[in-house]
């Protein structure tokens, strides 16, 4: 490798594998030495400096690859959008080209038009297209590292409406199994989503044969990601609770139990239960289903159950996401676990 002076300008010039590699215009000779040595390593690491694969191109076969089997049409759409956005912004511009302050660029035309969740999102996907990129020596940094995720637009729900306090939590549910002798398809289900943090897509599509009564446990079957199927253990009293429904209320003809007139209740009408019902015990929140499942995973956060457990418990697709949504949980317990770990070394 050869590092030298030309014109007031350090320049490198060396040769790999039978290609000559150079570049001049350096304001000094460490500047040069530096450049060659990150040029040498790359090219020794595997990674392809000549690609010129656009962002866009590698996007759209990355979801279609790893994403289409394993995803339900809803989410895979989800991620169809997101490519449809990486194309209109980077266009055919190649992937190793994109730097970091583009990229923040890219994320700050929708920090007005997207909410704080769904910027959140499509950073996430770009940050794994990017993991992937890498991976498969097209670039050698990831350009999503140390960028402002931050939107700009109003939230359409208070933060407050998300979750539900444990005492409000109790009255709700107490409400409910108060009514379960009317065998109405909003009551069992909302007590379902309540103690197993289901996704409304996941409880929907239970049916009798879902309903393990030795185990004590439910099938969910979901369809949001690969992992939203699942074996959730469960209340004996709800397993009694649910199989009495299912004893006393038609199912529809695929065998679904959360039906009415023939036809599985929507989350729309759900939430106009819920909405009811916090009206009659006198919560004034606007509560929707979903909040069953976020209070569901931060009870448990709360209660040191193990982060691990509550992804599978929830379905996510891998723990990344349980801590991109709760991770803020996870902090606040940091002081206690502290304590704990200081008496626990004391013991030793």
């Amino acid at each position: 490798m050869r590092v030298f002076k030309r014109s007031g300008k350090w320049s490198y010039d060396f040769r790999y594998r039978g290609k000559r590699y150079r570049k001049d215009g350096f304001r000094t000779k460490i500047l040069a030495r530096n450049s060659a040595n990150e040029k040498y390593n790359q090219l020794t690491k595997g990674i392809d400096l000549e690609n010129k694969i656009p962002f866009s191109d590698y996007a759209k076969d990355w979801i279609q690859t790893y994403k289409k089997e394993n995803l339900s049409d809803k989410t895979f759409r989800h991620y169809e959008r997101i490519a449809e956005k990486i194309e209109k912004h980077f266009q055919e511009t190649p992937i190793n080209a994109i730097t970091r302050t583009r990229y923040q660029k890219f994320l700050n035309i929708y920090n007005k038009e997207l909410s704080q969740d769904q910027l959140g999102r499509l950073h996430a996907v770009c940050k794994k297209l990017v993991e992937s990129a890498i991976y498969d020596g097209l670039i050698y940094k990831n350009f999503t590292i140390g960028i402002e995720v931050k939107s700009k637009k109003s939230p359409l729900k208070k933060e407050s409406d998300k979750f539900i306090e444990i005492e409000e939590l109790k009255r709700i549910k107490q409400y409910y199994l108060d009514r379960v002798k009317h065998y109405a398809p909003s009551t069992h289900i909302i007590l379902l989503m309540i103690e197993t943090g289901g996704r409304f897509s996941d409880c929907i599509n239970l049916k009798r044969e879902d309903i393990n009564k030795v185990k004590s446990e439910v099938f969910l079957n979901g369809t949001k990601n690969r992992t939203a199927q699942r074996y959730v253990k469960v209340s004996k009293s709800l397993i009694k609770i649910l199989l009495d429904y299912a004893n006393h209320h038609p199912v529809s003809i695929e065998g679904y139990l959360f039906t009415h007139k023939g036809k599985r209740i929507d989350n729309a009408a759900l939430n106009k239960c819920i909405k009811q019902a916090c009206i009659n015990i006198g919560i004034n929140r606007n509560i929707t289903s979903h909040a069953f499942r976020h209070s569901h995973a931060s009870y448990l956060i709360y209660k040191n159950i193990n982060i691990y457990y509550i992804s599978k418990r929830l379905g996510h697709a891998d723990i990344s996401v349980t801590l991109r949504d709760y991770g803020h949980l996870l902090k606040e317990t940091e002081k206690e676990d502290e304590k704990q770990t200081i008496a626990l070394m004391e013991k030793i």
